[in-house]
């Protein structure tokens, strides 16, 4: 658990839409460079036989990685979106309500004790109970989601995390440990929780926009979209004299995705969250 939770908060610096550059010679935002990959499974089709291959770590939580793959209309997008921006809105909330209390969690459960290894996953768990208390977002997208399309969304995560279980009950037997199911599932909803605290720093607190042209080519924009988040990014940098605070970059990709159409909307949130 500690080595996951280490791992997630040190992410490579990853700048989606809502980070902005706070130096004037870089470009204002960085993202991910995502090519087009056509899929039918969240798990890589070396596992699928014999599951002799590792699992290949989701830079996102499987219920959101797990709905591109997924033939949805129009209408359905756009409540997945709904969803999805619940979803940003609360654990950036979450994040910047409590960056101060963040670092210190992480040293605890880097290097404390047990003790304190444990006071610190207790407080984080309290910590982030508004956004558990939403419910959980595989349930949300269901509901939000025709109903063959969420059994198949279902499917997607439960094989993958099948997978998961199976190689880490592979590794733990080949090191002559014993697995333990309950210890398992705790320490992926905290790997989880990782993720989620990785994905509002990077879109919170990171700068830097050199690769700001790759996230919009990632997004494929219509040419309106792509004026519309340049135009937006770059009124906010003005406005904020190149340092915008987060609550300032927030409320800027919300104001963006209130222009866009819902075609780009889904487009640039899906861009957003892809390998965050």
């Amino acid at each position: 658990m500690i080595k996951t939770i280490q791992t997630t908060l040190a992410l490579s610096l990853i700048l989606v839409s809502t980070s902005i550059a706070c130096a004037q010679d870089e470009a204002p935002l960085r993202g991910p460079s995502v090519e087009p990959v056509e899929r039918r499974s969240l798990v890589p089709s070396g596992m699928m036989g014999g599951m002799t291959d590792a699992v290949g770590e989701l830079n996102q939580r499987p219920e959101i990685a797990a709905i591109d793959l997924l033939e949805l209309d129009e209408e359905a997008r756009e409540r997945v979106n709904g969803v999805l921006l619940e979803h940003i809105s609360a654990t950036d909330t979450f994040f910047m309500d409590h960056l101060g209390q963040i670092q210190g969690w992480v040293a605890a459960v880097q290097a404390g004790t047990l003790r304190e290894r444990l006071g610190a996953l207790r407080e984080i768990k309290v910590a982030y109970e508004p956004v558990e208390a939403l419910g959980p977002i595989a349930d949300r997208i269901k509901a939000a989601i025709p109903s063959e399309q969420a059994e198949r969304y279902e499917a997607l995560i439960a094989e993958y995390e099948q997978a998961r279980e199976s190689e880490a009950r592979r590794k733990a037997e080949a090191s002559g440990v014993k697995f333990e199911p309950i210890g398992y599932k705790i320490t992926r909803h905290f790997e989880k929780l990782g993720q989620d605290i990785a994905a509002s720093y990077e879109r919170t607190l990171v700068s830097g926009g050199e690769d700001f042209e790759a996230f919009l080519s990632s997004a494929q924009l219509s040419n309106q979209g792509e004026a519309k988040v340049r135009r937006a990014v770059m009124d906010l940098v003005e406005r904020t004299g190149f340092k915008p605070t987060p609550e300032q970059r927030l409320e800027a990709f919300m104001q963006v995705m209130g222009e866009l159409d819902p075609d780009d909307r889904g487009k640039l949130l899906r861009a957003v969250l892809k390998d965050s």
